[in-house]
C-alpha cells in the first residue's frame, strides 16, 4: 500500500479536530447555555378561622351544654364534665361537643341512642358504628352525631357526644 500523502493526513486531522470542537462546543452549550428553569413553589393559604367556646365549669356543678347544642339529644346534663362549641365565622357550620359520665352500662346507652336516632329520623352509619368499640355515628341530612363511650375504672362510662351542624 502506498503511503498517504501529507495533504490527506492534514485533511483527516482537520476534520477530526473540527468534529471534536463542534462536539465540545455543543456539549458546553447544552450544559451551560440552556435556560435554567427555576421552579417557584406555589403557596396557597387555606386558613380556616374558628372560634372555640368552652362552657364554664364551676366546681361541684355540671358544666351544662354549649349554646346551640340540640336539647333533644340524650345527655345526662347533671353529669356533664366538659362542653365546647366550635364555630366557623366564614361558614354556617358549628361543632358541639359534650362529655359526661354515667353509671349506665354500654348496653343501656346503646339502646338509648339507637332509640333516639330512630325516632329523630337519623340514619345510623353502619360503616363507622361499632358497639364493641363504643363508637356510634348517625346522620340526618348534612348533620352528624358521633358518640364515643369509654369504660371508666370502677364502672360506668365516659360518653362524648359530638354534634356537627352543617
Amino acid at each position: 500500500m502506498p503511503p498517504e500523502s501529507t495533504s490527506h493526513k492534514d485533511l483527516r486531522f482537520n476534520i477530526s479536530t473540527a468534529l471534536l470542537i463542534v462536539l465540545i462546543v455543543g456539549g458546553l452549550y447544552y450544559w451551560y447555555g440552556r435556560t435554567k428553569t427555576v421552579v417557584t413553589p406555589i403557596q396557597t393559604t387555606n386558613t380556616i378561622r374558628n372560634i372555640v367556646t368552652q362552657t364554664p365549669v364551676v366546681s361541684g356543678q355540671p358544666a351544662g351544654s354549649p349554646t346551640g347544642f340540640p336539647s333533644d339529644i340524650p345527655v345526662e346534663t347533671a353529669n356533664i364534665t366538659q362542653s365546647y362549641r366550635v364555630s366557623y365565622p366564614d361558614s354556617p357550620t358549628a361543632r358541639y361537643t359534650v362529655s359526661y359520665t354515667t353509671n349506665k352500662t354500654k348496653d343501656a346507652l346503646w339502646k338509648i341512642y339507637t332509640d333516639y336516632f330512630k325516632t329523630a329520623g337519623y340514619t345510623i352509619d353502619t360503616k363507622v358504628t361499632d358497639k364493641t368499640k363504643g363508637v356510634f355515628r348517625a346522620t340526618k341530612g348534612l348533620d352528624e352525631i358521633d358518640i364515643y363511650m369509654t369504660p371508666q375504672k370502677g364502672g360506668g362510662e365516659l360518653v362524648q357526644v359530638t354534634y356537627l351542624n352543617k
